[in-house]
């Protein structure tokens, strides 16, 4: 039995590293017709920005792809980044499914590839334009929201576990750890804390009057946590 179940897991791995390596064939492709074409996305537009000292940048990825360059002197490199961090975020959506909806190994995978490329992929044969895709536009047009999100998985996971704590006391490290990943997902792409503050104030609202408006102070001191990401989008109004 034991055998039979170690044999479906291996087989259940090997089609999602099979899937992986498909999805990072279709991405590098994507990836290399940007950066050889201004106009097939944002990619090479921020990275001419980040390289060129007389521009400034909103993103944080304009440092990292800096970095990238003093390191490598190769546009292929800042490609490979990007596609680590696309795979990066299938994997994550994926342990997230699996940790929170109890689905097995390929159906993690699976769904997890479903939920971060839920974009549509370039398909010439119904579009030939790539930046739009098939019906809007889509997440390949700019790594910056492929950045975030690979980051905004964690930060769900971390708002989840901290939810799940607020009865008994939310631990510092963990409010530490939601209070540096939100405001460095926020550097990234701000539009991420303009969906999530909102949406994570109404149910902090709702949660705090259904108690019947009781720890107040752990309330506020959970909603602070979003105060260095405002920060970072009133620092990203000045560049």
């Amino acid at each position: 039995m034991k055998e039979r179940l170690n044999k479906a897991a291996a087989l259940q791995w090997a089609g999602v590293m099979a899937l992986y390596a498909v999805t990072a064939a279709m991405v590098w492709k994507i990836l290399q017709i940007q950066v050889d074409n201004l106009y097939a996305g944002d990619f090479l537009a921020h990275i001419q920005t980040a390289l060129n000292p007389d521009e400034t940048g909103y993103s944080a990825l304009n440092q990292v792809y800096q970095l990238i360059w003093a390191f490598t002197g190769s546009y292929d490199s800042m490609v490979l980044f990007v596609l680590l961090m696309c795979l990066g975020g299938i994997a994550a959506s994926g342990w997230f499914l699996h940790r929170y909806a109890g689905t097995g190994i390929f159906a993690s995978g699976l769904l997890g590839w479903c939920c971060f490329c839920a974009d549509p992929i370039y398909l010439p044969f119904l579009n030939d334009y790539r930046v739009l895709g098939v019906q809007a536009f889509g997440v390949w047009h700019n790594p910056t929201l492929i950045g975030i999100k690979l980051l905004g998985v964690f930060v769900l996971a971390l708002y989840l576990r901290m939810v799940r704590q607020f009865d008994e006391g939310v631990r510092w490290c963990d409010w530490l750890a939601f209070l540096v990943l939100l405001a460095l997902a926020t550097g990234v792409k701000p539009s991420l804390l303009f969906c999530f503050a909102p949406a994570m104030a109404v149910l902090m609202l709702w949660d705090f009057v259904r108690g019947r408006c009781q720890r107040f102070g752990r309330y506020v001191w959970f909603g602070c946590a979003v105060l260095p990401a405002l920060a970072v989008v009133f620092a990203q109004y000045l560049v």
